[in-house]
């Protein structure tokens, strides 16, 4: 952050006094009105900007709280600024560690610039402001889905007071690394180190949300990432070019230079996913862009634009395979990647500055040898994520002996936007509770011979048609747990429910175990298990699939209906057999229960190795013949054949297969297995569904 390129590369942003540079006696009104314009510039980057991106990122049922921790931590952070973080960041202290309470509250601040600057001082506090809110909101990231809003609040003031302010201090208020030449022009220490680290330490001792890493849900709302990546890319031109302190040559070279690195790591990163999924996605170019950012922004006074290529490139290439190593290889829930994309760009832009500030044209190049210099910049780095890690988790550690660092599993399967903040992203009106419903609002199901001819009994099975739903969940989702905008799935489940003539649609969080739930009245959480039976008229039992077997169950004599989920866990687990004892307790009787497979996986589309084989066959030996020689090694499994074969030895002899395969039927069913075929994020969920009719 200093006016002079060069100058950088010794000083970093001192603001104490320095000799040979005359005050001027009025601020410059060019450079007054262009840091203004980067102020309002870097402000814009957490709101709405990194608001927008976080929030496309991460499932719809708990948007607005992003918006609102970013919003919260804008308002806090500005406060807590005033009070005492601008004084011990860019106070007169004499340590060289901290700034001291001498500006607190911005005593002993005039109007006039401080010595070296331009700018009147309460323009460059307002500047500095803007850094302090972003970098504790980049850290969001980290701890989405399931965090205790409390939390955020508590953590964001003393993380600000404790580690930001200090770190600005060494590097960018004449303290005891900027003394030591450190380089840091625009945060890649005191905002992209600090805060990927803590993210890490966070996301560390916060602990994976509920669903990773079995259940990776896509972003859901990319265009909502990309606006948000956009109004990034503009906010950095005044992070970085008003770093500069003025409307000058050092701004206009940052500017260039940030650009060109945010262009070619976007390029970059859009190629290599092109290349290894064959899909190059939106998100993945936005946050390739991001990456280019964060490593540009150490050295965006040091690097021409040669330099600014190659840390582009290497932005793309090394953030990527953090990503990967982090999230997949040591499964650490940074849920937006914030260390992998901010903290490892900023550590990588500012250990290249020494290697790239005399790379080509325009390039600066340096005032000590490249080796000094790499020493310096290791040093400045190093000590800093160590700081930081150790003061992040005395804060948490803090915190946690007074409250709750996450919420409830409840909350976080409901969404913290309803559950922490009592409000909606989104609002889909339910189907209009007419006698004469239009034929468009009634989903399509399938029925099985064996069940319709009971007319004390209701069922059906659901595909993907008749429903609100858009993109991977066209249309007629009715999985809670997948990464669809709930109000779409409550409309899609409205319709089954409304379909059924049912006056309440139930369904259990799936988990593939033998657990069955007694159903006596409708619930508000679901619980865990993978079959329910009842005797209550009107209660739809609603089991949600994409391969795995539907059963539905009914004793139509002694009014018992029953629902299983029976993937091959589940199957070999005993589901079936739970579900069947558990009806035998309401009054059913093996011999009179009539049971129907639902569209499943079928033999020709479940193709599985040898080692599963094996597995299986150790479980159950009479099973073989369920295994029919495929290509090489490779066997198909007739998994809707097992449950036959499980069932008539329950005595449970009437059974009936749709023979509906799921994955075959791409427009007519949801399959996890083609969703792996095709490399697709995350699937829909069909719905089978049976109730004794009221």
């Amino acid at each position: 952050m200093l006016k002079s390129i060069k100058g950088a590369a010794r000083a970093g942003l001192v603001v104490a006094a320095i000799g040979a540079l005359a005050l001027p006696a009025h601020a410059d009104t060019g450079d007054t009105a262009w840091i203004l314009t980067a102020t309002a510039l870097v402000l814009f980057m957490t709101l709405p900007g990194l608001a927008l991106f976080y929030g496309g990122l991460v499932q719809a049922k708990n948007l607005l709280s992003i918006f609102m921790q970013c919003f919260a931590i804008a308002c806090l952070v500005s406060l807590v600024w005033l009070v005492c973080g601008y004084s011990i960041a860019f106070g007169p202290g004499a340590t060289g560690y901290l700034g001291g309470f001498a500006k607190s509250m911005l005593a002993n601040v005039t109007g006039a610039p401080l010595d070296g600057q331009t700018i009147p001082e309460p323009l460059f506090f307002m500047f500095q402001m803007t850094f302090a809110i972003i970098t504790p909101a980049l850290i969001v990231g980290a701890f989405v889905e399931r965090v205790n809003f409390a939390v955020v609040l508590i953590f964001s003031a003393l993380w600000l007071v404790l580690c930001y302010a200090p770190v600005a201090h060494w590097v960018w208020g004449g303290g005891w690394l900027a003394q030591q030449g450190v380089i840091d022009f625009a945060g890649g220490i005191v905002v992209h180190t600090t805060a990927g680290i803590s993210a890490l330490v966070f996301a560390l001792m916060l602990g994976r949300r509920s669903h990773f890493p079995k259940d990776m849900r896509p972003p859901h709302s990319p265009g909502f990432v990309m606006l948000g990546a956009a109004m990034l890319w503009v906010g950095w031109f005044g992070f970085n070019a008003g770093s500069a302190l003025g409307a000058n040559d050092g701004a206009a070279q940052a500017m260039l230079v940030t650009h060109i690195s945010a262009a070619t790591a976007s390029l970059v990163w859009m190629l290599i996913e092109w290349f290894s999924f064959r899909k190059p996605t939106l998100v993945g170019i936005a946050t390739g862009m991001v990456a280019g950012l964060a490593t540009i922004t150490p050295a965006a006074g040091s690097v021409g634009p040669v330099g600014a290529i190659i840390t582009g490139i290497l932005a793309a290439g090394v953030c990527y395979a953090a990503v990967g190593l982090i999230r997949q290889r040591l499964k650490i829930d940074d849920s937006l990647d914030v260390f992998a994309v901010h903290g490892v760009g900023g550590i990588l832009g500012s250990l290249l500055i020494p290697f790239l500030a005399a790379a080509g044209p325009l390039a600066p190049g340096l005032e000590i040898s490249t080796g000094a210099q790499f020493g310096v910049q290791l040093l400045g780095v190093a000590v800093v994520a160590v700081y930081s890690a150790i003061v992040t988790a005395a804060i948490l550690f803090v915190i946690k002996l007074f409250i709750p660092l996450r919420v409830s599993t409840e909350d976080e399967e409901n969404g913290l936007d309803s559950a922490t903040h009592g409000e909606s992203a989104y609002h889909f009106g339910a189907p209009q509770q007419t006698t004469a419903r239009r034929m468009t609002d009634t989903p399509p199901f399938e029925t099985s011979d064996n069940l319709s001819g009971l007319p004390e009994i209701r069922h059906g099975f659901f595909g993907r048609k008749g429903g609100v739903s858009g993109g991977l969940y066209t249309s007629l989702n009715a999985g809670e747990g997948s990464g669809d905008v709930p109000g779409a799935v409550a409309t899609n489940r409205e319709r089954v429910r409304t379909a059924m003539s049912a006056r309440a649609l139930l369904s259990c969080y799936q988990i593939h175990s033998a657990d069955v739930a007694h159903v006596t009245e409708p619930w508000s959480v679901r619980p865990e298990a993978d079959a329910m039976v009842t005797k209550i008229p009107g209660i739809a039992l609603c089991i949600l699939t994409a391969d795995c077997t539907p059963v539905l169950f009914a004793d139509a004599e002694a009014g018992v209906v029953g629902a299983a989920h029976a993937g091959w866990k589940g199957a070999i687990g005993g589901v079936l057999d739970t579900t069947v004892a558990a009806m035998i307790e309401l009054g059913a009787e093996a011999g009179r229960i009539r049971a129907a497979i639902g569209p499943t996986i079928q033999q020709a589309s479940y193709e599985v190795g040898p080692e599963f084989r094996n597995t299986f066959l150790d479980a159950s030996p009479n099973s073989a013949a369920l295994f029919l020689p495929g290509k090489g090694d490779r066997f198909q499994f007739d998994l809707p054949g097992y449950c036959r074969q499980r069932l008539d030895g329950l005595g449970v002899h009437s059974v009936h297969d749709t023979g509906l395969d799921t994955c075959a039927l791409k427009d007519s069913y949801f399959s996890n297995r083609r969703r792996n075929h095709r490399n697709e994020p995350d699937y829909g969920r069909n719905a089978s569904v049976i109730m004794l009719a009221l």
